[in-house]
């Protein structure tokens, strides 16, 4: 038998209660039976069975609650004595005296005792030994890895010690409807089926990126491919990279398929074991002193493929660095025949390159290409079908198949657009070397939509400008600066350093004058600097409809509620934006004689938007406005209010209530409505938002015994009631559990007042509760009953205190009564 007895001896008492009713003849062999023999000899249990007599059932009782495991022999004895489960639960319970019996424990232990496992003591995985649970957690697919982390510290540092069953995990971050996502897909046994994909909208990502730390930390982590896209803002590249230099070990990666720009895909490839990369996927910018500081690094020297998605500029002086790889893709903005012959001497010394892809904006004709490589004529692969020309390898018996496509670099209509922006750009280079000039200005607008002899054509013409010709061309049009803004910024020039000398090339030399100049929009330059900082390379300036949808929901979100209405007017997608966003008003006081509906952004009210109504029609257009308002799912309102108007219209506004699909957070609400019109506004409130009501209709005892079996009366903190209750006696006990009341009453008994100060008693959060009533008892009956410590009474003002010491409290009850009210606060002592 197991150590049960030995863990839980009270067990034995609580059993013996239990059956105490019975012979005591059969007791110890029935004790015996169901815990084993020789476990309690039986002088010790008759010295037991002596003491139970002065036992009294809430001892036992709290035995019981103490520890549940005390019930396990009494559930035992039923199990073996061929009771049923509810015989045997109502039976335990009533002997007891309790219904604080935990039943999922008790059907664990009666179905258990039932299938014949007699075993009074509970494995728990916790006592398993280590290398079962680092087994078991090893074996469980990864949410449920992750979810067994959370259960304890000993089974989270057991789970992180193991490998995680994850071979490959993509992150994507991107705009989805109105809300940026970050969405995980992890994988497993190189399967196309995900075995786990979460999406997650966020505002922050704090917490996700904790999340992948927990993820990456693991020495054990073993991945066949890691993609990272991010189509928003740079900042999450950043708190990536942040992420992976805070880990301690490096990381076993086998391919990375990445969207990071230069330097910060630099720190990615430098946090990767070299020996396990064999290929990366880069689809972020990379300019040659990238390649150069990537060509250092082990990573790069044993890695098998690249792959490049964007243009290389200037590619030629990097091109050295491919030359150990078996697969290469890359795309260029020009591609010279010097460097064609490179990639064929690559394969000539390389019998393990086995592909190497050059997607070229500008390269020399197919027969320049064809002559100089020596290719044949043109052939057909019939087996995949494709064209491709024959270049023999000298001492070789393979060859090189050779594929000429035409391939275009797209780019924006910019430069179509504002050519005259090159002519500024020339102008501001021209003491820079020439001979990379067009090339250097493809890889800046991302095109090749200018021919070089265009090019040189314009060149020609900057030669014989001006300066005055250039201010011109400044002030008449700020956007030719945008190519200059761009080209300082690559080339890491702070703001003012930029500014300064673009000012100086257009004449300006004064340094007063530079900042007081109107030919720079200085506005302007600074918008199109700190989005180029940002990484969003686009010369092309934006609509509003243009713009992401999160930017456009964070304009309208900052709108005050008289212009997001007016937005709601000029298109169904704005109106769709407008209405999915959390309106600008925290207060809504619905319309009142005069006819006024008003809004509020702030307690303050410094922010506010009031309308009129007049006549019949215009109320009901009020009513349609409300019902917009009141539709939007993420409304907040810290206040609404509704005073009275005639029955008609307080029953449209109910309808309205009643026609949502869903529930208002309303903080606090004043309202005149009446009766069962007020209980129906009150059901439409979500009950864990609502914390106040003001009263301002007429309601009888019956509709407070309603409101008192509603979550939102029982949830609120605060009620105040302006008009008379009547038979306020019958739904005062409805009253006890919040911190604030105010009511009127006709008449107030001394049975009413003393059950107030037992309020006060038994609720410690009550702070203050005030009674108006025209009628109620002498000062002197109420002084004599109530047991005063301290009175007071100011003849003057004619009003009577008194104070009231609350038993076992650090506060006492103050009692302030007046010709009309009296007025219950809890006071701190001093």
């Amino acid at each position: 038998m197991s150590k049960f007895i030995e863990n839980h001896p009270s067990a034995i008492k609580v059993w013996l209660f239990y059956k105490r009713k019975e012979e005591k003849s059969g007791l110890y062999e029935k004790l015996c039976n169901v815990i084993g023999e020789n476990k309690i000899s039986e002088e010790k249990f008759k010295k037991l069975f002596e003491k139970m007599n002065n036992l009294r059932k809430r001892e036992i009782r709290q035995l019981v609650a103490k520890n549940q495991s005390n019930l396990r022999l009494c559930i035992l004895s039923d199990v073996i004595e061929k009771k049923s489960f509810d015989k045997s639960i109502l039976n335990i319970a009533k002997i007891f005296g309790t219904l604080d019996i935990d039943y999922q424990d008790f059907e664990f232990w009666f179905n258990r005792f039932s299938s014949g496992n007699w075993n009074l003591d509970q494995k728990t995985f916790s006592d398993f030994p280590i290398f079962v649970v680092s087994n078991i957690a090893e074996k469980l697919n990864f949410p449920s890895q992750m979810r067994l982390r959370k259960v304890s510290r000993g089974l989270q540092k057991s789970v992180d010690q193991v490998r995680p069953s994850i071979d490959r995990i993509n992150y994507e971050i991107k705009l989805q409807g109105s809300q940026t996502i970050l969405k995980l897909e992890i994988y497993k046994n190189e399967t196309p089926n995900s075995l786990g994909s979460w999406d997650s909208c966020y505002r922050r990502g704090d917490s996700l990126f904790d999340g992948m730390k927990t993820l990456l930390s693991s020495p054990r982590l073993k991945l066949t491919s890691f993609t990272w896209k991010n189509e928003m803002s740079s900042e999450s590249d950043v708190k990536f990279i942040d992420v992976i230099n805070s880990l301690n070990h490096k990381l076993e990666i086998r391919d990375l398929v990445f969207s990071l720009n230069g330097k910060l895909m630099i720190n990615l490839v430098k946090a990767v074991k070299p020996k396990t990369l064999e290929l990366i996927e880069f689809n972020g910018k990379f300019e040659p002193k990238d390649i150069n500081r990537l060509a250092q690094l082990d990573q790069w020297k044993k890695m098998k493929s690249v792959y490049f998605w964007k243009p290389i500029p200037l590619f030629s002086r990097c091109l050295h660095h491919f030359q150990h790889f078996e697969w290469v893709s890359v795309k260029v903005l020009s591609l010279s025949i010097d460097d064609i012959l490179f990639v064929k001497k690559i394969f000539t010394q390389n019998e393990k390159l086995e592909s190497f892809v050059m997607n070229a904006g500008k390269k020399p004709s197919e027969s320049e290409i064809v002559k100089a490589l020596g290719l044949s004529d043109i052939l057909f692969e019939e087996e995949d079908e494709y064209l491709y020309r024959r270049c023999d390898i000298p001492g070789s018996k393979d060859y090189l198949e050779v594929i000429i496509n035409e391939y275009r670099v797209p780019m924006s209509e910019f430069i179509e657009n504002h050519p005259s922006a090159i002519e500024m750009w020339l102008f501001y280079e021209r003491e820079k070397e020439k001979s990379v000039f067009h090339e250097r200005l493809c890889y800046l607008t991302g095109e090749n939509g200018i021919s070089e002899e265009d090019f040189q054509e314009v060149c020609g013409k900057v030669k014989n400008m001006k300066q005055r010709e250039i201010r011109h061309l400044v002030a008449e049009n700020q956007a030719n600066l945008r190519i200059c803004i761009l080209s300082d910024v690559i080339e890491k020039k702070s703001i003012i350093e930029s500014f300064l000398s673009i000012t100086k090339i257009i004449g300006t030399q004064d340094i007063n004058e530079m900042i007081e100049s109107k030919d720079i929009d200085f506005k302007d330059f600074e918008f199109w600097f700190n989005r180029f900082s940002s990484g969003n390379w686009d010369l092309d300036q934006k609509t509003f409809s243009d713009m992401p949808i999160e930017v456009v929901e964070n304009v309208v979100e900052e709108l005050n509620i008289s212009s997001q209405m007016r937005l709601r007017k000029v298109s169904h997608g704005l109106r769709n934006i407008v209405d999915q966003m959390t309106p600008s008003i925290n207060y809504c006081d619905g319309p009142r004689n005069p006819l006024f509906l008003t809004i509020y952004k702030s307690k303050g009210h410094d922010k506010y938007w009031k309308r009129s109504y007049n006549g019949e029609d215009n109320m009901n257009i009020a009513l349609d406005g409300i019902k917009m308002l009141l539709n939007n799912r993420r409304l907040r309102l810290k206040d609404f209010t509704w005073d009275k108007r005639s029955s008609e219209e307080d029953k449209k506004l109910v309808d309205i209530l009643n026609s949502l699909n869903h529930k208002i957070e309303i903080v606090s609400l004043d309202s005149s409505l009446n009766g069962d019109l007020m209980i129906d506004l009150v059901k439409i409130i979500k009950p864990e938002t609502l914390k106040k009501i003001v009263f301002g209709g007429e309601f009888e005892p019956i509709y407070i015994e309603q409101l008192a079996q509603l979550d939102q009366w029982n949830h609120a903190k605060a009620v105040h009631f302006y008009r008379y209750i009547p038979d306020f006696s019958r739904c005062l006990p409805h009253f006890q559990h919040f911190e604030m009341v105010t009511v009127e009453n006709a008449s107030l008994s001394m049975d009413d007042i003393l059950f107030v100060k037992n309020i006060f008693i038994q609720n410690d959060k009550l702070e203050r509760f005030s009674i108006g009533a025209d009628s109620k008892p002498t000062l002197s009956e109420i002084s004599e009953t109530f047991g005063f410590s301290e009175i007071y009474f100011d003849e003057e003002n004619r009003y009577f205190f008194g104070q009231y010491d609350i038993p076992g409290a650090n506060n006492y009850l103050g009692v302030t009564i007046t010709d009309c009210e009296i007025d219950f606060v809890r006071k701190t002592s001093d």
